[in-house]
């Protein structure tokens, strides 16, 4: 938002052409599937790119989310209805699957939540049903992303975790490591196993770094 507010902005407290300009792009973007979205990092909105995306599939295929029994039978009926009707927007699918009302749009919620979080399905842009607000698109990610998907089966889980946290690395250049262990949500040994393979690989080095009060990573150009 800082960039097309001109300057730092402390929160969203408003709509404006600003804010209206970046919803529709992000929306066109996924609907040209430029972009993967989902509610996946801290199950904020995350806009993932297309490259990047195997390597986060290698690491849900490999990863157990706790979901209880009615949110597991609600996303099993969720996956159900876009296998059937293909991309579909948020309301539609949850009549589609009996969901409705304040109990089954909770329902809706929760299920489609863990479906996003694990990458299983995605958003892929807006429509508007009723009134001039767009309602989110979903479709499963192997029919959106069919090749990413096909890559993912061949990688293994410890390339994969490489691959994210060099990229996130890479673009962040320092990064607290405890934040950035939080971000990601990997058990303790595979993240510090992965911190290791970048110092040895001399694409990174651990030290002190203005503005943070712990060790960061720093990426090495």
């Amino acid at each position: 938002m800082e960039a097309v507010h001109g300057g730092t902005h402390p929160g969203l407290v408003e709509w404006s052409d600003e804010v209206d300009k970046v919803w529709h792009w992000h929306q066109a973007l996924a609907a040209r599937r430029r972009i993967a979205e989902a509610h996946y990092i801290l199950n904020k909105p995350t806009l993932i790119a297309p490259s990047l995306l195997p390597f986060l599939l290698a690491l849900e295929a490999h990863r157990e989310r706790f979901v209880d029994d009615r949110t597991g039978k609600d996303a099993k009926l969720i996956r159900e209805a876009l296998g059937t009707m293909g991309p579909t927007p948020s309301m539609t699918l949850r009549r589609s699957v009996g969901m409705e009302g304040k109990l089954g749009h909770s329902r809706f919620d929760r299920a489609i939540a863990f479906l996003m979080r694990s990458l299983s399905v995605l958003k892929v842009g807006g429509m508007v049903e009723t009134g001039t607000w767009t309602s989110a698109v979903f479709d499963l990610a192997e029919r959106a992303f069919p090749g990413a998907v096909r890559e993912s089966a061949g990688i293994e889980p410890g390339r994969a975790r490489e691959k994210v946290l060099w990229t996130h690395l890479r673009a962040a250049v320092v990064c607290d490591l405890i934040q950035i262990h939080k971000l990601l949500d990997w058990p303790e040994t595979d993240f510090d196993n992965s911190v290791q393979v970048l110092l040895r690989q001399r694409k990174a080095r651990r030290c002190s770094a203005p503005g943070i009060s712990r060790l960061a990573l720093i990426a090495i150009p």
